[in-house]
């Protein structure tokens, strides 16, 4: 390949301004880990030739190398509409407009390389990935179910079905998805997350936190793993600790937008009577979905912190018409009843009221809460 990079070298002396050999000559050198020089040529090439697929695909490739998000998915998306189909610039193009949250338009290239498995073994992984981030969970099952079917499961897919199980409440079969991911790889995140979960389910927070922890050592930044760490936590009876985790686990750019994680960390800061902190995750929730049930139920609790009874009253009273089993707005409404004529007092009654077994279960709120929160991300 030098040989052949030394000859194409030597045409260029005679013809510098033609794309097509600056072109190769960037191709080869991209492949002999030369990227420098492969860059250099390729970016000649592209002055001379915009529409130089190969060039813009060198580029794309090189900088998808060099974690360059934004620069791989412009010269990819240049290439691809040039009409480049190599499946590696297809896998590379569908997984850095994944890597930058743009999965409608990461699907169509990311289906055509999962086609190939056989020459890219970790494709199928991402279109499964993207399916799921686009909601396409009952496409995404489909799929990696199929592969199954037809030979040994590509790596990873065990794992990301486990989690797709979870998500569409069908423990059994994320059980065992995760079982057979683990058995393959012990290290899986998604069926050590998905593990986690299903422990949280049985409130076992031992092996629960144990199997995100696991996943954290390797990937500080999971979203579910911090949640369900923080859940753990809360569950173990570490507020504080929960609390810390759960605000790392919002921060995250996947578990932002998850309603369930705010909602976590707003109880965690009701239980800790930090009521700025729990107030401002109250808010993130509202904006996430204005007819939550708990969320509503939880700025009540506020209020009456705040001794503020009257929209303390009209909260719950929304909680409770949304839900009536809702467990935020029910405790509102009884603290409510308590405070009536004494709204100043509400602090001392919520904080003796916290920490006393007054479910109907026998169980201190504290830990109907917790049971509630881990439950509800474990199925």
């Amino acid at each position: 390949m030098q040989q052949r990079v030394r000859r194409l070298l030597s045409f260029l002396e005679q013809d510098p301004d033609n794309a097509v050999l600056l072109a190769d000559v960037a191709s080869l050198q991209m492949a002999l880990g030369d990227f420098d020089q492969a860059c250099r040529h390729a970016e000649r090439a592209v002055r001379i030739d915009a529409r130089s697929r190969a060039a813009h695909a060198v580029l794309g490739l090189i900088a998808a190398q060099r974690q360059d998000h934004e620069t791989a998915a412009s010269h990819l998306a240049e290439a691809y509409a040039l009409g480049e189909r190599d499946l590696q610039v297809q896998y590379d193009y569908a997984r850095t407009l994944a890597m930058l949250g743009r999965f409608a338009e990461a699907e169509a290239p990311a289906h055509e390389a999962a086609l190939a498995r056989e020459r890219l073994p970790h494709a199928p992984a991402l279109y499964i990935r993207v399916l799921h981030y686009l909601g396409k969970l009952d496409e995404a099952i489909a799929f990696a179910e199929a592969l199954g079917r037809d030979d040994a499961m590509p790596p990873r897919v065990n794992g990301m079905l486990s989690t797709l199980y979870l998500d569409i409440e069908e423990p059994d079969k994320a059980r065992a998805a995760a079982s057979a991911a683990l058995a393959q790889d012990p290290n899986d995140s998604d069926a050590l997350t998905a593990e986690g979960l299903l422990a949280l389910g049985d409130l076992d927070a031992r092996l629960a936190h144990s199997d995100f922890e696991r996943v954290l050592r390797s990937q500080p930044q999971h979203g579910r793993a911090l949640l369900g760490s923080g859940l753990s936590q809360l569950l173990a009876g570490d507020i504080d600790g929960a609390a810390q985790t759960l605000e790392q686990a919002v921060a995250t750019s996947n578990m932002r937008s998850h309603n369930g994680t705010w909602q976590a960390l707003a109880w965690c800061h009701i239980l800790r009577r930090d009521i700025d902190g729990a107030e401002r995750a109250l808010q993130h929730a509202l904006e996430l979905d204005r007819n939550f049930a708990e969320t509503h139920g939880g700025l009540a609790l506020v209020a009456l912190m705040r001794g503020n009874l009257d929209s303390a009253i009209q909260g719950a009273k929304r909680a409770n018409g949304l839900d009536r089993g809702n467990l935020a707005g029910n405790f509102a409404e009884s603290l409510i009843q308590q405070v009536s004529g004494n709204p100043a007092g509400a602090q001392a009654i919520l904080q003796h009221l916290l920490s006393q077994p007054i479910m109907p279960d026998g169980k201190t709120v504290q830990e109907a809460v917790a049971e509630m929160l881990a439950r509800s991300a474990g199925i």
